[in-house]
């Protein structure tokens, strides 16, 4: 397992190698994972998980419904996709224009109201990003392909340590590298070189804020 890494004043860029996490996320978003190429959103009684996801424009987004009543997908603003599922249906659909598509189930939910999710498709060009905030980061679940980079971006006004699980070793030398902490308003970015799953935790440095967790999924997509 390798991580290179150089911190600049503002941004840091890191290099992550060999270091897939072990899969299973624990908090109510849910596991990001790949089924047939396709990021995988179960609908259960009543909810999506992952809630929000980000993903490369044009990959496939495949919702299961997992629960036993019958549920629905509802674009916010009228986009051109939707269905209505019945239990152990599924729907899927490429999300080929970069763009925030928000949606929700009309019969358990309403736009960003109870039953709702987000997918985020990015350009083909662009970085995907995390924003940490003081009690999330988000989006916490994102599929990137193999050799892209995730970036971080601290809005809070205190430092945050955002910690890898397991821990990685320094392209230069044997030392273990655990975590990297970020100033209030830097940035840092990650390359995943190896198709796995990876976990991480944020948290405030010096504090007892709550610990947020997020979930990045590295694969090859065609």
């Amino acid at each position: 397992m390798k991580i290179g890494w150089a911190l600049g004043a503002a941004v840091g860029v890191f290099l992550v190698a060999n270091a897939p996490m072990n899969s299973g996320a624990s908090d109510y978003q849910g596991e990001a994972r790949i089924d047939n190429g396709a990021v995988v959103v179960d609908i259960g009684d009543n909810y999506f998980s992952p809630k929000t996801i980000s993903v490369p424009a044009g990959v496939k987004v495949k919702w299961n419904n997992v629960g036993r009543s019958t549920h629905n997908v509802t674009p916010d603003s009228g986009k051109s996709f939707g269905a209505s599922l019945l239990a152990g249906e599924s729907y899927t659909v490429a999300f080929s224009t970069p763009g925030t598509y928000a949606y929700y189930c009309t019969l358990h939910g309403a736009p960003g109201i109870a039953q709702y999710g987000t997918v985020v498709a990015r350009a083909v060009s662009e970085i995907a990003k995390a924003t940490i905030k003081t009690k999330s980061v988000s989006p916490n679940r994102t599929v990137v392909s193999v050799g892209e980079y995730l970036e971080w971006s601290n809005k809070t006004k205190t430092r945050q340590r955002v910690s890898f699980t397991p821990a990685a070793q320094s392209a230069d030398s044997d030392l273990a590298v655990r975590s990297t902490v970020l100033a209030a308003g830097e940035s840092s970015k990650v390359r995943f070189t190896d198709a796995g799953t990876y976990k991480y935790q944020v948290k405030s440095v010096g504090t007892k804020s709550r610990t947020n967790t997020g979930v990045v999924v590295a694969t090859a997509i065609d």
